[in-house]
């Protein structure tokens, strides 16, 4: 069983993903752009990847882990890796 500093560590990660409306996604953390198409964005994390799919979406560049994605955002899964 995990302390409650172990945990808290867990939850502090530098990975993160804000969504506002279904129109942007503000992401920090990212280590690597997967795959990209206008109807799926794929990302790798530290400890997971993401998968975004929508319509028109369109990643704005990637600096120092830190990325825009535009376009209508319809899902987002999360996979363990």
């Amino acid at each position: 069983m995990k302390r409650a500093k172990d945990l808290a560590t867990d939850i502090m990660s530098d990975d993160q993903m804000e969504i506002h409306s279904n129109r942007l996604a503000l992401i920090t953390g990212c280590k690597k752009l997967t795959e990209y198409s206008r109807e799926k964005v794929s990302l790798s994390f530290k400890n997971m990847d993401v998968e975004i799919t929508g319509e028109e979406l369109e990643p704005e560049s990637l600096i120092n882990g830190q990325m825009a994605l535009r376009g209508i955002i319809r899902g987002v899964t999360y996979i363990d890796n």
